[in-house]
């Protein structure tokens, strides 16, 4: 059974394209990062807390991103996820 982060992982991989984007953007030195995230997202391998924090700050995410249910942003167009990421931003400040 995959778990909210692996679930997680997978629409990490809509938002940013491929799997192999996002291990150039974790930038983590380990050579197996490709199969290491291909167990995570299938949930043969856990996601810990170190590395849900690494991701989040490598890929840009808001801190507990994957903890959180993200399924919506499967649900919304290009254009409302520019606007999220505008609010957001505005926020933050």
């Amino acid at each position: 059974m995959r778990t909210l982060r692996a679930q997680n992982l997978y629409i990490a991989r809509a938002i940013f394209g491929t799997q192999v984007e996002i291990a150039q953007r974790i930038n983590k030195n380990d050579h197996n990062l490709n199969s290491t995230l291909t167990r995570q997202a299938n949930g043969s391998r856990q996601i810990t807390d170190d590395d849900a924090r690494h991701y989040e700050e490598k890929l840009g995410l808001p801190k507990g991103w994957f903890d959180r249910d993200n399924m919506m942003l499967l649900k919304v167009t290009g254009e409302e996820y520019r606007l999220f990421e505008q609010i957001h931003s505005l926020v933050k400040e």
